[in-house]
């Protein structure tokens, strides 16, 4: 989409409304996408014990 074409689109939008219905949703217990991220053995290791990788 142009960035012409954005500003005339969000020029008609209620950012409000949209705003309140997604509370509605979280409050009704809607969910969106969900993405899960891999974390590799190394990264997991190092969460477990507390450290970051500069230590």
């Amino acid at each position: 989409m142009t960035e012409k074409a954005l500003i005339e689109r969000d020029s008609k939008r209620d950012l409000g409304a949209e705003l309140l219905e997604s509370i509605r949703q979280m409050k009704a217990g809607q969910k969106g996408a969900v993405h899960q991220v891999a974390v590799s053995e190394v990264v997991e290791e190092r969460q477990k014990a507390g450290s970051s990788q500069r230590q």
